[in-house]
Protein backbone atom coordinates (compact mmCIF):
# COMPACT_ATOMS: atom_id res chain seq x y z
CA UNK A 1 0.00 0.00 0.00
CA UNK A 2 1.44 3.33 -0.70
CA UNK A 3 1.62 5.28 2.08
CA UNK A 4 3.11 9.16 0.78
CA UNK A 5 2.43 10.41 4.70
CA UNK A 6 5.88 7.89 5.57
CA UNK A 7 9.13 7.60 4.61
CA UNK A 8 10.39 4.57 2.39
CA UNK A 9 12.84 2.24 4.71
CA UNK A 10 14.04 -0.31 2.26
CA UNK A 11 13.09 -1.06 -1.37
CA UNK A 12 13.77 -4.20 -3.73
CA UNK A 13 14.50 -3.93 -6.98
CA UNK A 14 14.75 -6.94 -9.65
CA UNK A 15 15.96 -5.26 -12.68
CA UNK A 16 14.99 -6.37 -15.98
CA UNK A 17 17.54 -5.29 -18.27
CA UNK A 18 19.99 -7.38 -17.20
CA UNK A 19 18.33 -10.09 -18.89
CA UNK A 20 18.20 -9.27 -22.23
CA UNK A 21 21.94 -10.02 -22.80
CA UNK A 22 21.69 -13.27 -22.52
CA UNK A 23 18.08 -13.44 -24.03
CA UNK A 24 19.82 -11.44 -27.09
CA UNK A 25 22.11 -14.14 -26.99
CA UNK A 26 19.86 -17.37 -26.98
CA UNK A 27 17.87 -16.22 -29.58
CA UNK A 28 20.80 -15.77 -31.38
CA UNK A 29 21.62 -19.06 -31.23
CA UNK A 30 18.42 -20.07 -32.03
CA UNK A 31 17.70 -18.46 -35.23
CA UNK A 32 18.85 -21.57 -37.45
CA UNK A 33 16.93 -23.94 -35.84
CA UNK A 34 13.95 -21.54 -36.82
CA UNK A 35 13.97 -21.26 -39.96
CA UNK A 36 12.66 -24.81 -39.95
CA UNK A 37 9.18 -24.35 -38.83
CA UNK A 38 9.17 -20.70 -40.25
CA UNK A 39 6.16 -19.74 -42.87
CA UNK A 40 7.11 -18.61 -46.39
CA UNK A 41 6.61 -15.25 -45.41
CA UNK A 42 9.47 -15.38 -42.76
CA UNK A 43 6.90 -13.88 -40.39
CA UNK A 44 9.36 -16.19 -37.51
CA UNK A 45 12.56 -15.21 -38.73
CA UNK A 46 11.41 -11.55 -38.78
CA UNK A 47 10.19 -11.83 -35.39
CA UNK A 48 13.13 -13.02 -33.96
CA UNK A 49 15.21 -10.27 -34.96
CA UNK A 50 12.42 -7.76 -34.38
CA UNK A 51 13.16 -9.27 -30.78
CA UNK A 52 16.45 -9.00 -30.68
CA UNK A 53 16.32 -5.14 -31.65
CA UNK A 54 13.79 -4.28 -29.31
CA UNK A 55 15.60 -5.80 -26.40
CA UNK A 56 18.84 -4.21 -27.31
CA UNK A 57 16.92 -1.06 -26.73
CA UNK A 58 15.29 -2.11 -23.77
CA UNK A 59 18.68 -3.24 -22.06
CA UNK A 60 20.24 0.40 -22.43
CA UNK A 61 17.33 2.19 -21.94
CA UNK A 62 16.87 0.24 -18.14
CA UNK A 63 20.35 0.46 -17.45
CA UNK A 64 20.50 4.28 -17.90
CA UNK A 65 17.38 4.36 -15.54
CA UNK A 66 18.95 2.19 -12.95
CA UNK A 67 22.09 4.73 -13.41
CA UNK A 68 20.44 7.45 -12.62
CA UNK A 69 18.42 6.26 -9.39
CA UNK A 70 21.93 5.76 -8.19
CA UNK A 71 22.25 9.20 -7.32
CA UNK A 72 19.45 9.17 -5.27
CA UNK A 73 17.59 6.73 -3.61
CA UNK A 74 14.88 9.34 -1.67
CA UNK A 75 14.60 7.48 1.65
CA UNK A 76 14.13 10.77 3.01
CA UNK A 77 10.68 11.78 4.50
CA UNK A 78 8.94 14.71 1.56
CA UNK A 79 8.99 17.53 4.65
CA UNK A 80 11.00 19.38 3.61
CA UNK A 81 11.91 21.34 -0.13
CA UNK A 82 14.84 19.49 -0.93
CA UNK A 83 13.57 16.16 0.30
CA UNK A 84 10.71 17.10 -2.33
CA UNK A 85 12.86 17.31 -5.41
CA UNK A 86 14.76 14.38 -3.98
CA UNK A 87 11.71 12.38 -4.70
CA UNK A 88 10.65 14.17 -7.78
CA UNK A 89 14.24 13.07 -8.89
CA UNK A 90 13.44 9.42 -8.18
CA UNK A 91 10.21 9.37 -10.16
CA UNK A 92 10.76 11.40 -13.06
CA UNK A 93 14.06 8.94 -13.59
CA UNK A 94 11.61 5.92 -13.18
CA UNK A 95 9.27 7.04 -15.72
CA UNK A 96 11.54 8.57 -18.16
CA UNK A 97 11.52 8.00 -21.80
CA UNK A 98 14.88 7.69 -23.81
CA UNK A 99 15.41 11.38 -24.79
CA UNK A 100 14.42 12.27 -20.94
CA UNK A 101 16.75 10.38 -19.57
CA UNK A 102 19.46 11.62 -21.49
CA UNK A 103 18.46 15.08 -20.25
CA UNK A 104 18.64 13.99 -16.72
CA UNK A 105 22.01 13.12 -16.78
CA UNK A 106 22.52 17.10 -16.68
CA UNK A 107 21.01 17.00 -13.01
CA UNK A 108 23.19 14.23 -12.13
CA UNK A 109 26.61 14.82 -13.16
CA UNK A 110 25.93 18.60 -14.69
CA UNK A 111 25.91 17.93 -18.04
CA UNK A 112 23.35 16.47 -20.65
CA UNK A 113 24.11 12.51 -22.10
CA UNK A 114 24.10 14.04 -25.03
CA UNK A 115 27.28 16.58 -24.39
CA UNK A 116 29.26 13.77 -22.02
CA UNK A 117 29.40 11.70 -24.98
CA UNK A 118 29.37 13.62 -28.38
CA UNK A 119 32.77 12.76 -29.40
CA UNK A 120 31.93 8.87 -28.71
CA UNK A 121 31.14 7.13 -32.24
CA UNK A 122 28.70 4.51 -30.44
CA UNK A 123 25.80 7.63 -29.40
CA UNK A 124 25.14 7.94 -32.98
CA UNK A 125 24.30 4.37 -33.82
CA UNK A 126 22.41 4.44 -30.56
CA UNK A 127 20.17 7.06 -31.71
CA UNK A 128 19.15 4.79 -34.59
CA UNK A 129 18.78 1.96 -32.64
CA UNK A 130 15.78 4.20 -30.66
CA UNK A 131 14.56 5.29 -33.88
CA UNK A 132 14.28 1.94 -34.90
CA UNK A 133 12.49 0.50 -31.55
CA UNK A 134 10.28 3.57 -31.51
CA UNK A 135 8.28 1.97 -35.00
CA UNK A 136 8.99 -1.74 -33.64
CA UNK A 137 7.11 -0.76 -30.38
CA UNK A 138 4.23 0.60 -31.87
CA UNK A 139 3.67 -2.11 -34.16
CA UNK A 140 4.03 0.50 -36.83
CA UNK A 141 4.28 -1.14 -40.32
CA UNK A 142 6.88 -0.44 -42.73
CA UNK A 143 5.72 1.49 -45.77
CA UNK A 144 7.59 2.79 -49.25
CA UNK A 145 6.32 5.59 -51.30
CA UNK A 146 7.50 6.34 -55.34
CA UNK A 147 7.11 9.73 -56.43
CA UNK A 148 7.83 8.37 -60.05
CA UNK A 149 6.09 9.02 -63.35
CA UNK A 150 3.11 6.60 -63.50
CA UNK A 151 3.33 6.26 -66.94
CA UNK A 152 7.34 4.82 -66.90
CA UNK A 153 5.52 1.30 -65.08
CA UNK A 154 6.37 -0.39 -62.36
CA UNK A 155 9.80 -1.42 -63.35
CA UNK A 156 11.05 2.03 -63.44
CA UNK A 157 9.47 3.18 -60.11
CA UNK A 158 12.09 3.99 -57.72
CA UNK A 159 10.38 3.42 -53.92
CA UNK A 160 11.86 4.74 -50.75
CA UNK A 161 11.12 4.08 -47.09
CA UNK A 162 8.48 6.83 -45.59
CA UNK A 163 7.47 7.75 -42.30
CA UNK A 164 9.72 6.44 -38.78
CA UNK A 165 11.84 4.32 -40.59
CA UNK A 166 13.32 6.42 -43.36
CA UNK A 167 16.24 7.40 -40.89
CA UNK A 168 16.71 3.73 -39.85
CA UNK A 169 17.17 2.84 -43.56
CA UNK A 170 19.14 5.73 -44.77
CA UNK A 171 21.41 4.79 -41.28
CA UNK A 172 21.44 1.06 -42.81
CA UNK A 173 22.54 2.37 -46.12
CA UNK A 174 25.20 4.63 -45.14
CA UNK A 175 26.76 1.73 -43.09
CA UNK A 176 26.36 -1.08 -45.42
CA UNK A 177 24.06 -2.98 -43.91
CA UNK A 178 21.52 -2.15 -46.83
CA UNK A 179 21.72 -1.01 -50.46
CA UNK A 180 20.29 1.32 -52.07
CA UNK A 181 17.08 -0.39 -54.65
CA UNK A 182 15.02 0.97 -57.26
CA UNK A 183 12.34 -1.12 -56.85
CA UNK A 184 10.75 -3.00 -54.33
CA UNK A 185 11.52 -2.93 -50.55
CA UNK A 186 14.48 -3.25 -47.81
CA UNK A 187 14.56 -6.32 -45.73
CA UNK A 188 15.32 -4.49 -42.66
CA UNK A 189 15.02 -7.60 -40.37
CA UNK A 190 18.13 -9.75 -40.97
CA UNK A 191 20.48 -11.69 -38.82
CA UNK A 192 23.28 -8.58 -40.06
CA UNK A 193 21.12 -5.72 -38.77
CA UNK A 194 19.93 -7.53 -36.08
CA UNK A 195 23.29 -8.24 -34.70
CA UNK A 196 24.84 -5.17 -35.40
CA UNK A 197 22.50 -2.90 -33.19
CA UNK A 198 22.44 -6.03 -30.51
CA UNK A 199 26.44 -5.25 -30.91
CA UNK A 200 25.93 -1.87 -30.03
CA UNK A 201 24.53 -2.49 -26.19
CA UNK A 202 27.74 -4.08 -24.13
CA UNK A 203 30.42 -1.07 -25.44
CA UNK A 204 27.23 1.10 -24.98
CA UNK A 205 26.84 0.50 -21.83
CA UNK A 206 30.40 0.28 -20.68
CA UNK A 207 30.99 3.99 -21.84
CA UNK A 208 28.36 5.36 -19.88
CA UNK A 209 29.44 3.35 -16.71
CA UNK A 210 33.29 5.37 -17.55
CA UNK A 211 31.26 8.79 -17.28
CA UNK A 212 30.24 8.02 -13.97
CA UNK A 213 31.61 9.00 -10.99
CA UNK A 214 33.51 6.31 -9.04
CA UNK A 215 30.56 6.00 -6.24
CA UNK A 216 28.26 5.41 -8.72
CA UNK A 217 29.91 3.12 -11.32
CA UNK A 218 30.75 0.74 -8.26
CA UNK A 219 27.61 0.47 -7.52
CA UNK A 220 26.72 -0.34 -11.68
CA UNK A 221 29.30 -2.72 -11.77
CA UNK A 222 27.95 -5.95 -10.11
CA UNK A 223 24.78 -5.40 -12.24
CA UNK A 224 26.91 -5.22 -15.17
CA UNK A 225 28.75 -8.58 -14.56
CA UNK A 226 25.29 -10.61 -13.91
CA UNK A 227 23.98 -9.10 -17.61
CA UNK A 228 27.15 -9.60 -19.86
CA UNK A 229 29.43 -12.18 -17.56
CA UNK A 230 27.34 -14.62 -15.59
CA UNK A 231 27.54 -18.12 -17.68
CA UNK A 232 24.36 -19.07 -19.75
CA UNK A 233 22.79 -22.21 -18.38
CA UNK A 234 20.92 -23.37 -21.38
CA UNK A 235 21.36 -26.43 -23.31
CA UNK A 236 22.05 -26.10 -26.87
CA UNK A 237 19.94 -26.84 -29.36
CA UNK A 238 21.38 -25.80 -32.13
CA UNK A 239 26.03 -26.88 -32.65
CA UNK A 240 26.19 -24.30 -35.98
CA UNK A 241 25.77 -20.70 -33.52
CA UNK A 242 24.97 -17.80 -35.40
CA UNK A 243 27.79 -15.44 -36.28
CA UNK A 244 27.40 -12.40 -33.84
CA UNK A 245 29.07 -8.90 -33.91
Amino acid sequence: MTRPDKPITARRISSVWQAAPSMIEWLQRERKSAKASDTVFGVLHKGINSTIVLLSASCIEGFLGESLQTFEYAFSPKDTFDNRLRHDYYERVSRATFAELSKLFSIAVGKPFSELLKDEPVQKHVKFLFDFRNGLAHGRSLEYRSYSEYESGPSKWEFEAWGQYRSVEEYLIENKLVSKIKNGMQDLFTDEIADHFAGLVEPYIRCVVSMLPKEQADVMRIPLIVAFKEKPKWKRTNTNSAKSV
